[in-house]
């Protein structure tokens, strides 16, 4: 059999092409016979290659004759390229030929003595494929066996889908705490259950086998098979921005839509720097911001030096999510005013809302929602604003669902 392969170059290294006949062989016994052409450029390999073809060495079907020994021969002077010839016997103490005679040699090998033959492959056969010891015995184990097979496969086809729901509520509870959650997927949890309890039923199975094996294994009934995997349905939703069209345009976080929901992103901390409620504008606001990955990233927007008011974002209880933000502008006049509010009350704000000229902006953050982000433009001062949020709906069961986090409203 001739074979020609490339080696990819390493940096510093040739590349190495390789032409090399292997003998077939019997299970006790083999030859490996081979010749490396070394070539340091692209041009170099095609001249080889070319040379190769020329000869009739890659021309077609290949013969094993005394012409073979000829062309490589020949291919050697023309290309006037470094060579390398190789050869290894296994299972016969044979010397090897020479790059000058392999041809003969592999056409002469099936008739040499083989006088140490060595196991170059081995085969196994499960003791109930044992003529010596009958099969009446085993065939309830054999019968076992396929039913376990059987029931592994669908083991790997449950785990996947109970992995992904799994991910999924992870995520719900990254976002919306453990207590009182404002957002929850009951079909999730009602098919993470089913998919549990199949494939608890499926490991009893291994049990029962391990503890009587000639015991009759019952397949149990799965229907969590026919559920699919879930899709988690994750929407980035910018709200509208309110305020003057001055300053440079900022986005926190400012990773792309589709990394911060890969990476979860989520807001932790906020610093407001504003002035006071008789007077004053939103100066800056920055926001710490937490990854899956494990990256804290801090970003701001806007300018000044006053002391921060600082707020630290709870996710461990719903009754702590930020339930609406509320912005006061004015026209023609940096962001006047801030605050964040939870279910209960104002948990941070700053700047001044007195004069009938101010208008409030009320953002909602829905149940199924929260805020993980702003943008607007800023300068000296913060200019225009509009939160960001991550809103879900109730995972998708589809029989080939991936994880799915998508750019816009648009429905799974």
């Amino acid at each position: 059999m001739l074979r020609s392969r490339e080696t990819p170059p390493l940096r510093g290294s040739t590349t190495r092409m390789a032409t090399s006949l292997s003998i077939p062989s019997t299970l006790v016994v083999s030859s490996w016979l081979c010749t490396f052409f070394y070539t340091k450029t692209k041009e170099e390999r095609t001249t080889v290659e070319n040379s190769l073809r020329a000869n009739g060495v890659f021309a077609g079907t290949l013969s094993v004759n005394s012409t073979l020994n000829t062309a490589m021969n020949k291919v050697q002077k023309e290309t006037e390229m470094q060579w390398e010839y190789q050869e290894k016997v296994i299972g016969a103490d044979i010397t090897g030929p020479g790059p000058e005679n392999m041809v003969q040699f592999a056409l002469d090998f099936q008739g040499r003595d083989l006088d140490s033959p060595t196991v170059i492959d081995l085969s196994l056969k499960c003791y109930n494929e044992v003529p010596e010891l009958g099969t009446s015995a085993f065939n309830q184990v054999c019968t076992n066996l396929r039913v376990l097979q059987d029931l592994s496969d669908r083991y790997n086809e449950l785990s996947p889908s109970a992995d992904m729901a799994r991910s999924i509520q992870n995520t719900y509870k990254r976002y919306f705490g453990i207590r009182n959650p404002t957002f929850t997927d009951t079909t999730l949890d009602t098919n993470l259950a089913k998919l549990d309890a199949d494939m608890a039923s499926i490991r009893e199975a291994f049990n029962s086998y391990r503890g009587d094996p000639i015991k009759p294994v019952v397949q149990p009934l799965l229907p969590s098979l026919e559920l699919g995997s879930p899709c988690m349905y994750m929407e980035w939703k910018a709200n509208d921005i309110k305020g003057t069209n001055l300053g440079t345009n900022y986005q926190v976080p400012e990773e792309t839509p589709v990394a911060a929901k890969y990476d979860q992103t989520r807001m932790d901390y906020l610093d407001l720097y504003a002035g006071g409620d008789t007077g004053g504008v939103v100066h800056k606001l920055c926001t710490t911001f937490s990854k899956t990955s494990g990256r804290d990233e801090t970003s701001c927007f806007g300018g000044g030096t006053k002391s921060p008011k600082s707020f630290e974002i709870s996710y461990l209880d719903g009754n702590d999510k930020i339930t609406e933000v509320k912005a006061w502008t004015l026209g023609g006049s940096p962001l006047q005013r801030l605050e964040f509010w939870t279910k209960d009350e104002m948990v941070l704000g700053g700047g001044s809302k007195r004069g009938v000229a101010k208008k409030e902006n009320d953002f909602k953050i829905e149940s199924n929602c929260v805020l993980v982000g702003f943008r607007g433009k800023a300068a000296n001062s913060v200019q225009s604003f509009g939160p960001i949020q991550f809103c879900f709906r109730e995972a998708v069961w589809d029989s080939s669902c991936l994880l799915s986090l998508l750019e816009g409203a648009t429905s799974p």
